[in-house]
Order: C-alpha cells, then sequence, then structure tokens
C-alpha cells in the first residue's frame, strides 16, 4: 500500500490487523470501456433519483424547479 511507503508508522508491522483486514477484502473486479462506449454509458445515464427537491432552508436561497447554471472553475 502506498501509504506506508510515503508515512513512517503505517506498515504492516506496525498495524497488524489493520492489514490483514483489508488484504482480506474482495479484489474489485474492474470492467474497461473503450472511449466512445464510456461517452455513451454516461451521455444515457439517468438520473439516480426520479425527482430532484431542494432543501427547505437552503443556504443559497434556491426554489424548486429554479433554473441554474453550473460553470467549471477551471
Amino acid at each position: 500500500m502506498g501509504a506506508a511507503k510515503r508515512f513512517p508508522g503505517l506498515d504492516k508491522a506496525t498495524f497488524p490487523k489493520v492489514w490483514h483486514l483489508i488484504e482480506s477484502l474482495p479484489k474489485p473486479k474492474y470492467e474497461t470501456l473503450d472511449t466512445e462506449a464510456a461517452l455513451k454509458t454516461v451521455k444515457e445515464a439517468k438520473l439516480s433519483s426520479p425527482s430532484i427537491s431542494v432543501l427547505k432552508d437552503e443556504p443559497l436561497g434556491l426554489e424548486q424547479d429554479a433554473s441554474v447554471v453550473v460553470d467549471s472553475a477551471e
């Protein structure tokens, strides 16, 4: 694990139970998508919720169904 190399004291000898827990977790199975398939997947994705609501005490004072524009900070 990279953190143990960068930060002394996080090695396996210092935290054997944590390392054992991490090593016992199942390894993720990655599926690689080509660029076009990835773009298609993102563009055709649905919202995780069928409706989006605004909190009653929304700090910016946004109202339900207000039009919002999001710009990149870059």
